[in-house]
Order: structure tokens, then C-alpha cells, then sequence
């Protein structure tokens, strides 16, 4: 038994021997790693991105220290070591601006392994590169449209050009451009830009101020450079000064119609427009308010004006209607007198503790005529041809009708015509307006203006032979007929003394022979 013991002491001692012999020749080895680094972005090889095989967490790898491989142009790198025994090994591929990305694999002796594709998302754009100078563009403003001085809009707007390569690359610092500034198409040539030259920043940026003068209108920006002998310029940037605050010299006021028939029907619109200028003659500028107030019948509240200084309103037929009343007004029956209103500058800028400095009211106002019914008169007492007569129309308040009103006399009967006043159409007609002053707008007085032509005519019956020279004229009857946006009516005269009248009318003999038909509705 004693014998056995060291026996087997010996023999386990042995083949702990050869088993660990047999083991180091068959693990032990060479490893080689190919692998390629991407830009994930761009899809595209990174060239001289940096692969680590980290020895610190690989303590089996023979040369304890960390293995440094950089990749080619294909974004490829091969790299090989010798192991102890097969171990997981880490891999971390970087380059400076991208992100970093670590692969684990199994590395065991005597084989090639394919590392699965890095892939690096850039984080830091790389330093730009450009070429020559070769365009100048608009790369942006901070304004399109500016006003005139003392407007209450902006005055400056910031202009920035870009110059760039032939490519489109905005030129850097090193192929800096020295740009100049300068005006085209103006409208009056106090506009002004500052500075009149600048040089390029490393973005191929420059800026220009451009500052509104007095005048409204478009002005054009031109940016040139002059590179290798040759000059390169930018379109015409264009930009719109608009005008200032209203002024009280350049603010006007009128109506659509000085005559619209509203009198008797509710609803009825007429269009009251204004125009409102600043005082450098220029439109006063966009989506200026004003007011509006009427002393009869309704009117809409406000308007924006135009671009062009304009604005309208529209004036409503209805109540309280100029109908003559009991207190006494400057104003004829019929009348209504509409004011519009904005806000100017104050004239008077040196006082600035004077109450309401820096603003004015700026007014003015007008006046319209809302006619009524139809009312025709005439004195006719026996029809005799060659005799002139005269009739008179307008509306029931002795007020003259609206335009378009088409008035006919015709004279009936064989070989007879009517000539004179007997075969037209009535245009707008004027009031006689009194102001305060020229500067004071407030009106006065309004009164229609009325005779011949736009309230009392005339015609003559007579003998019209060229179409039957042979027989003797005859004059039967004569038809006087109004129509139009007050109505309708018609009189008619025979020769033996008769009067007939359209419907819906009253028809009045006065004192004086003077026959009145006067409509009703």
C-alpha cells in the first residue's frame, strides 16, 4: 500500500504535465482582424479614422499594449496579434469631429475575422473650403418695405449679400471679397446706404444698411466686386419705402355720387372714398386708419388705406334721413355732410411740452345729396307748334334726381317732332360747399345746385316735313317721361286739354296753370 501511494503521485503529476502541453500548442496563436470605418450619414468610408484593440481589457493578448491602426482611403484597416487562448476582444474605431464606435468579438487563434462596419456620425462640421469669388446673391433683408423719415415705420433696413465660388460655396476668409455698395432706380435721391464697402466674412456674408430719404417709392440695391480683373454684381435687391403720416393739406374726401337715390328706400349704398397723402406729396402710408361719421343716415365705421393712400366706406340710406324738420341747420333739405378723420403730425415740433405733440387731427368732409320721388312740373295750356315750354324736374324735396335718370319729350300727332331738351341723360350734380377756411375742411354750407340743364329744361313742337312734305302738320299730343334710380312717371298733353298720368302718382293744378305730377312711391 505504501508502494502504490507515490505511484499514483507520479503518475497524476505526469499527465497534468502533458495535458498542459497538449493544450498551450493548440490555443495559442495569431489573430487578424479587417474591418472598415463608415461615415453614417453620408454612407462613405472615413479615411484616417483611428482602430483600437484595447489591451488593458484584454489581458491574454501577448503584447499588452493597445494596437493603433489608421484606416486607408477605402475607410479599410488589417491588424493582427497573437493570443494565449481564445478571448473576446474590444475594438473602438474614432477620428476627430466623428462620434466613437466600440465592436466585442471572439477572437481565436489562427483565423481572419471579419469585424462588423463601424459606423461614425460626424459632430463638428469640417473647416470649409472655397474656391474663387464668382456671384453675389441676396442671402436675405431684414425689411422689404420701409417708410419715409418721421413716418412712424421703420426707416432701415438691413440688407445681406453672399458671395460665393463658381460652385456655390460661399467664399471663406482666405478668398475674402471686398464688396461696394451702391443705389439704382430711386425715387427722389436722398435715400442713402451705409458703409459703401465691406469685405466678406468667412461665410462669404456682407451687410449694407439702406436708409430711407423723404420720398416714397422703390428703391434698387446693387452689391459689385471686382475679382482677377473682372467685375461681378448682384441683381437689383428692391425695396419699398412707403410714405408717411398723414397730413392735413394732402387728405381728400368725396363720394362716389354727389347724388344717390335713398330718400324713400332704406339700403341704398353710395361709396365714400378718401385719399390721404403725406406731406412730401407721397402716399401716406399703408393701413392708415380712418374714421368716418355722417350726419345722416348710416355710414361705416373705418377703412385702411391703400398702398396708394386710398380707402373707402360706404354710406347707407336710413335713419335719421335729411328730411327738412323744425330746428333750423346750415344744411338744405336732403343734405347729409360726412367728415373722415385720421391722425397727422403736430407742424409745431419745438414745443414738446404743448398738449397733443407729435400728433394732429387731420380732416375732411363732404357732402352728398340723398334725392327722393320724382316730381315733373309744366305749364302747358294749349299745344301749338313752334311754342317753346319749359318743365322742370326733381325730386320731392326740389332736390335734383340721381345720375342716370333718362329724361324723353316727344311730340306726336303727323309730320311733328319735338326738339330742345328731349332726349337725355342726367349726370352727377354738384353742391355749393362753403368752409370754415381752406385749411379748416369744416363745411358750412351745402346747397344742391339746380337750373337749366339740371333742373329745368325746355322743348318745341314742331313741323318735321321731310317725311311727308305734302301733308300739313298736325300736333295731336306731347309725352314728357322720367326714368331712373328715383323712379318712374310719365304726363302726357293733348290738344284738346286732356292730361294723362302714370299710375302710382298725384298729379296738382297750381295757380298758375302749372300742371305737378308727383310720384308716390
Amino acid at each position: 500500500m505504501r508502494r502504490l501511494v507515490p505511484f499514483l503521485l507520479l503518475f497524476g503529476l505526469l499527465t497534468t504535465i502533458f495535458v498542459g502541453c497538449d493544450s498551450s500548442s493548440s490555443d495559442r496563436g495569431t489573430v487578424t482582424l479587417t474591418g472598415e470605418v463608415f461615415d453614417e450619414d453620408r454612407n462613405q468610408p472615413i479615411e484616417g479614422a483611428f482602430v483600437t484593440v484595447e489591451a488593458e481589457d484584454n489581458p491574454l493578448i501577448d503584447e499588452r499594449e493597445d494596437i493603433i491602426i489608421e484606416t486607408d482611403a477605402n475607410g479599410q484597416f488589417t491588424t493582427s496579434f497573437d493570443i494565449d487562448e481564445p478571448t473576446d476582444v474590444t475594438i473602438r474605431a474614432r477620428k476627430d469631429g466623428f462620434t466613437t464606435d466600440t465592436q466585442t468579438i471572439f477572437a481565436v487563434a489562427e483565423r481572419t475575422i471579419d469585424v462588423p462596419r463601424f459606423r461614425l456620425r460626424q459632430t463638428r462640421e469640417e473647416d470649409p473650403i472655397s474656391g474663387t469669388p464668382s456671384n453675389i446673391v441676396l442671402q436675405g433683408q431684414s425689411l422689404s418695405t420701409i417708410g419715409v423719415i418721421e413716418s412712424g415705420s421703420a426707416e432701415v433696413t438691413v440688407i445681406t449679400f453672399q458671395v460665393t465660388d463658381s460652385s456655390g460655396t460661399p467664399v471663406t476668409l482666405e478668398n475674402e471679397a471686398l464688396v461696394r455698395f451702391r443705389l439704382g432706380q430711386q425715387p427722389g435721391g436722398d435715400a442713402f446706404i451705409a458703409p459703401e464697402q465691406a469685405g466678406t466674412d468667412d461665410n462669404g456674408a456682407v451687410e449694407v444698411n439702406l436708409s430711407s430719404g423723404t420720398q416714397a417709392g422703390v428703391v434698387q440695391v446693387v452689391a459689385e466686386a471686382d475679382v482677377n480683373g473682372r467685375t461681378i454684381r448682384s441683381k437689383p435687391v428692391s425695396i419699398t419705402i412707403h410714405g408717411g403720416l398723414p397730413d392735413q393739406n394732402h387728405f381728400t374726401l368725396g363720394p362716389q355720387q354727389f347724388n344717390f337715390a335713398g330718400l324713400n328706400v332704406f339700403g341704398v349704398r353710395n361709396g365714400i372714398g378718401v385719399l390721404v397723402g403725406d406731406k412730401f406729396s407721397n402716399p401716406a402710408r399703408p393701413n392708415t386708419a380712418v374714421y368716418f361719421s355722417t350726419t345722416h343716415s348710416i355710414i361705416q365705421g373705418s377703412t385702411l388705406t391703400s398702398p396708394d393712400g386710398q380707402g373707402g366706406v360706404d354710406l347707407i340710406s336710413g335713419n335719421p334721413l335729411p328730411f327738412p324738420s323744425a330746428n333750423p341747420t346750415p344744411l338744405s333739405p336732403g343734405v347729409t355732410i360726412i367728415r373722415a378723420e385720421t391722425a397727422g403730425t403736430n407742424q409745431n415740433l419745438n414745443n414738446t411740452d404743448a398738449p397733443g405733440y407729435g400728433e394732429e387731427l387731420v380732416f375732411d368732409e363732404t357732402a352728398v345729396v340723398i334725392s327722393g320721388l320724382i316730381q315733373l312740373s309744366a305749364n302747358i295750356q294749349t299745344l301749338t307748334l313752334g311754342q317753346t315750354y319749359s318743365y322742370t324736374v326733381t325730386d320731392q324735396l326740389g332736390n335734383p334726381l340721381a345720375p342716370g335718370t333718362d329724361i324723353t319729350v316727344r311730340a306726336e300727332g303727323t309730320n311733328v317732332k319735338a326738339v330742345g331738351d328731349v332726349a337725355f341723360e342726367l349726370g352727377d350734380t354738384p353742391i355749393n360747399i362753403s368752409r370754415v377756411s381752406n385749411l379748416d375742411r369744416t363745411i358750412t354750407s351745402a346747397v344742391p345746385v339746380t337750373g337749366p340743364g339740371i333742373t329745368r329744361f325746355s322743348f318745341s313742337p314742331v313741323s318735321d316735313q321731310e317725311l311727308d312734305e305734302e301733308t300739313e302738320p298736325v300736333l295731336e299730343s306731347v309725352t314728357i317721361a322720367v326714368s331712373g334710380p328715383n323712379g318712374r312717371v310719365q304726363l302726357t298733353y293733348t290738344a284738346n286739354g286732356n292730361i294723362q298720368a302714370s299710375e302710382d302718382t298725384e298729379l296738382q293744378h297750381l295757380s298758375d296753370g302749372t300742371i305737378r305730377l308727383r310720384a308716390l312711391k
